[in-house]
């Protein structure tokens, strides 16, 4: 924000030049480097080579979001006068798909118009279907066609138009957008550089794993697809941000890029998106009951140059040389690394409310999935995972984020020759009990967890039980952590931890007691 406020300043405080004339040159901006966030931002750096002695110019504007875009020039090469954005219109890539496009496209050119009703204009093509006066910045949506006639102008409708001919027309249809017209003060005979920088939308990368496993060793493939719908890419370098940036004005489009009226803008100003879940989502997602922060991480197994490097909070991967069109898919290969693997049994059961009847037996759901230690330098993204064996498919889950050197879980499939059942009964009601103003009955709660290992090896299992009440006991000793307080809840959120080595053809039982409060 700092930053824009200075370059308005700038605006402010120099001599506003005057419009931009006609032949005032209109440079392009290629893309030199891009670094790709999950949540569908990318922070864009463009360059453009100023030939030597120009003092003016047009570039085509991105759309930044609020506060983010910059425009710089080496102070010993030159000075920025001036930068002023206004409507536009440039040539698009894609053919006009409507009669009231092919109008827009061919302003200029001697065209005959046949109408409904069989009339015929004939003449120069002055307007069509421009754009509106109010907001909206979007030439398809007015329904004026100006023609100049050897008797006058004409204005027609649009939607009157039934056929139009010309010695020769235009199919590629323009587009609007924002030019920025920028006074220069070189300082320099050589041609220089004027960096523009910006964060926007449209760009994201979704990174993946591939996991081969083979014994207490996996091999790890990472992978990004990257998704470029802002622009193209010319052998531009490419960063795969991992971390959580705060990005407060994100959803805001700069008032810079003529995106609306005043009042859009300060309606956006006051209404920021809700949070975005699941993969997609930029943060880091950790699992900190398998995720312990770790320092002294062993030494790297990568290459350097895929290594990536830290930046602040954020770890950045780069590739260089990407080059990829408007709208195109890349697939990236990030790194590879054999990371050890630990095979468990997992018995995941969260907090409810006890059930009144107390003694009906529930089987439950118990997965058979790997703890990967990251031994790599640099950390593990959330994103899809996919386990294989042999070449054959064994299951899909979420690798969860691990730094370097903590440990991450993912799940492979059901395991169905492990299998559980759990009971909960009802030892004793103490009613009337007065908590924070209001009665409950503390019932004191007894569970059982029967688990039966019908594998032809011993496998390491691990019992979790979330309980919403005090534990009071239980047998085998387990784990004993406390969630945290609920201000509204008159219960506390526990959860016991048993880890086990089950033989084959053996069965355990794990016994707990609680006190939860029941209204």
């Amino acid at each position: 924000m700092l930053l824009l406020l200075a370059l308005m300043s700038l605006a402010c405080a120099s001599p506003v030049s005057a419009p931009q004339e006609a032949s005032t040159p209109r440079l392009s901006a290629p893309i030199r480097s891009v670094a790709l966030f999950k949540n569908g931002y990318g922070y864009v750096r463009r360059e453009v080579r100023v030939p030597a002695g120009t003092r003016a110019l047009e570039l085509e504007l991105p759309v930044p979001a609020l506060g983010t875009f910059t425009l710089s020039v080496d102070p010993a090469l030159a000075t920025i006068v001036s930068a002023i954005a206004r409507r536009g219109e440039v040539p698009g890539e894609e053919p006009a798909g409507s009669l009231r496009e092919l109008l827009h496209a061919n302003v200029g050119r001697e065209v005959t118009l046949e109408l409904d009703g069989g009339a015929v204009v004939r003449g120069r093509l002055r307007e069509a279907c421009a754009k509106t006066a109010a907001g909206g910045y979007d030439p398809w949506q007015n329904d004026i066609v100006l023609v100049a006639t050897a008797e006058g102008s004409v204005a027609l409708r649009a939607l009157d138009v039934r056929r139009v001919s010309a010695a020769e027309l235009e199919r590629r249809r323009t587009r609007p957008t924002a030019l920025l017209c920028v006074t220069l003060e070189p300082h320099v005979a050589p041609e220089f550089a004027l960096e523009l920088t910006s964060l926007e939308r449209g760009w994201s990368w979704s990174p993946s794993y591939a996991l081969e496993l083979d014994g207490e060793r996996a091999h790890l493939a990472a992978r990004a697809e990257v998704v470029a719908e802002a622009g193209e890419l010319d052998s531009a370098t490419v960063r795969f941000v991992t971390g959580f940036p705060n990005l407060r004005f994100a959803h805001v489009a700069d008032p810079l890029a003529l995106q609306g009226d005043l009042d859009a803008f300060l309606t956006a100003l006051g209404d920021p998106p809700e949070e975005r879940a699941g993969v997609a989502r930029q943060s880091v997602m950790a699992n900190f009951a398998n995720n312990p922060r770790v320092d002294g991480a062993p030494p790297g197994v990568l290459p350097a140059e895929l290594a990536g490097e830290e930046a602040g909070d954020l770890f950045i991967s780069e590739r260089e040389n990407v080059s990829l069109r408007r709208g195109e898919r890349a697939l990236v290969a990030l790194f590879q690394a054999d990371v050890d693997c630990h095979h468990l049994y997992q018995w995941t059961i969260p907090a409810e409310r006890p059930r009144p009847s107390g003694d009906d037996e529930k089987g439950e759901e118990i997965w058979h999935s790997v703890r990967l230690r990251n031994d790599t330098p640099q950390p593990w993204t959330t994103a899809p995972a996919m386990s294989t064996r042999g070449g054959l498919v064994l299951g899909q889950d979420v690798l969860h984020y691990a730094a370097a050197g903590a440990s991450t879980t993912v799940r492979i499939t059901r395991a169905i020759d492990v299998q559980g059942t759990r009971t909960e009964h009802e030892l004793a009601r103490e009613p009337d009990v007065r908590v924070r103003g209001r009665n409950f009955d503390r019932i004191t709660v007894r569970g059982t967890l029967r688990v039966t290992n019908y594998e032809r090896a011993p496998i390491t299992l691990e019992v979790v039980r979330e309980l919403s009440g005090t534990v009071k006991t239980s047998s085998p000793e387990a784990r004993r952590e406390v969630l945290g307080e609920r201000p509204s809840a008159v219960n506390r959120h526990e959860r016991l931890t048993w880890e086990l080595t089950l033989e084959p053809g053996a069965t355990r039982e794990l016994v707990y007691e609680y006190l939860t409060l029941a209204d």
